[in-house]
């Protein structure tokens, strides 16, 4: 199991597709910190400086306001939008392709196939959440080398994180352990929405259509949502994880419930299929 464990993560993250990936993020995250930090640390800060003793300002703008996963802007907009299709491109249809090219065949001469299956989720699910984090993880640490870790209070109206919002109170209170359970919230929900991919697998016979399930589920969320009159709690939104209500949680938790047991099912259905062959 470890063996095969490691061999899929090495394809996971050994090839083109994950450095372009790797590639794109950093490039947009260094236009994010061109357009939204340095200006707050050439401009805005000395400003701040210069007038905070006369009360006209609230405080000093720092790492958490400029943190591409609280601040508002074209980039992070552009960055969640794109991340479940991103997040598929360098692994998620891998296992339609091991089994069109027989690949599948030639591993499970050397492995148990529940073993192989399993490995190749766990190598599915962690590539979607790194590429997912990856962003959030890079911005935080190129603001810390410029801005400092701000005292956040409630009063601030500039923060997305409101009374109503999950673990509000825990941001308020300690924000960087807040910002480390939004960075893990978000590498497990993403990597659960890139295994998606599995049971895509087996309904669709295209590489490309099979990537972007994932991507198509997410936004699916929303319109269903808006629909219904609730489209806070739709995966496009509330995958942000400050832009999680309270109200919200059940029902997105619920959805990962839903999605977790069509994975686990599809997983189970072709491991006993085939349980009498190799």
């Amino acid at each position: 199991m470890k063996r095969i464990l490691v061999n899929e993560l090495k394809r996971a993250f050994v090839n083109r597709i994950m450095l372009l990936v790797i590639v794109m993020e950093t490039l947009l995250v260094i236009v994010y910190t061109v357009q939204e930090v340095l200006p707050v640390y050439y401009v805005s800060n000395p400003f701040r400086y210069s007038v905070i003793e006369t009360g006209k300002v609230r405080g000093i703008l720092g790492t958490y306001y400029t943190w591409i996963g609280f601040n508002f802007s074209q980039c992070q907009t552009i960055m969640f939008t794109i991340l479940p299709l991103i997040a598929a491109l360098p692994y998620g249809s891998s296992l339609y392709y091991d089994e069109k090219k027989r690949y599948v065949e030639n591993i499970l001469i050397r492995c148990r196939r529940k073993d192989y299956y399993i490995a190749k989720t766990i190598a599915i699910f962690v590539t979607g959440g790194v590429v997912a984090t990856y962003p959030l993880v890079l911005s935080l640490i190129i603001n810390a080398a410029y801005l400092p870790f701000e005292r956040i209070v409630p009063e601030l109206s500039w923060f997305t994180v409101k009374g109503v919002s999950v673990l509000a109170e825990l941001f308020y209170k300690a924000p960087i352990v807040y910002v480390i359970i939004y960075i893990l919230v978000t590498f497990v929900s993403f990597g659960i929405l890139n295994c998606l991919c599995i049971p895509a697998s087996y309904i669709f016979a295209n590489g490309f259509v099979i990537m972007a399930v994932p991507f198509t589920v997410y936004y699916g969320s929303f319109v269903v949502c808006s629909f219904l009159g609730k489209k806070s709690a739709s995966l496009w939104l509330s995958m942000r994880f400050s832009y999680l209500l309270k109200n919200d949680a059940l029902i997105v938790i619920c959805t990962f419930i839903v999605i977790i047991v069509l994975i686990f099912i599809s997983l189970f259905a072709r491991i006993r299929r085939h349980s009498d062959i190799l």
